[in-house]
């Protein structure tokens, strides 16, 4: 890295005003300059910037006239793309009374016609077989999803609810009792002194 030469502030800033000047008419470009002159580019940059101020000939063509760069200005100008941030799709659930319409409307259409009812409703042929069967089941109702409860499940969480209320008042009842021995020994204890 080469050093600043001059001892001044006046001498190191004329050196930079002349170093800039004929980096900015080198053939090969300012890089190239500062690494045939072995200046570091950070100093270079330093210096341009400190200086341009009061050197109105070096105006960057990259600039607009109020200085800022006109990339900026040309991506402010640009339009974006719009974007289009669609719904979570939800799933359909159908009624008992929906599914008996559905039915009914498909078994009832001419030939040819249930397809078009499949696709206007938004369901497969899967969906009116399903149907068929739930009907025939006397089932044909919403169902949920996820898994089915368990009754066992249910017993046993009333079981474990009803034996933690138990514990808990056996654990009063125990203290209550500690509480009672407590008492009669130190009435015990009263009563001899008394005596005595």
């Amino acid at each position: 890295m080469k050093l600043t030469p001059g001892i001044s502030a006046e001498e190191r800033e004329q050196y930079w005003v002349e170093t800039i000047s004929e980096a900015r008419q080198y053939p090969s470009g300012i890089s190239a300059y500062l690494n045939s002159m072995g200046i570091n580019k950070n100093n270079y940059y330093y210096w341009f910037q400190r200086l341009t101020p009061a050197h109105p000939e070096w105006e960057d063509s990259s600039k607009d006239s109020q200085g800022r760069p006109k990339k900026a200005k040309a991506k402010a100008k640009a339009k974006l793309p719009k974007t289009e941030v669609t719904e979570k799709a939800q799933r359909r659930r159908f009624s008992a009374q929906e599914k008996a319409r559905i039915l009914d409307e498909f078994e009832n259409a001419e030939q040819g016609q249930g397809a078009a009812i499949l696709r206007r409703e938004g369901i497969h042929y899967s969906q009116i077989h399903q149907w068929r069967k739930e009907r025939e089941e006397n089932s044909l109702v919403a169902k949920k999803r996820g898994p089915k409860p368990n009754p066992a499940a249910e017993e046993i969480k009333k079981l474990k609810a009803q034996l933690a209320k138990t514990e808990k008042k056996l654990a009063r009842a125990n203290a209550i009792i500690d509480f009672q021995k407590k008492v009669a020994e130190i009435l015990r204890s009263s009563v001899e002194e008394s005596e005595d």
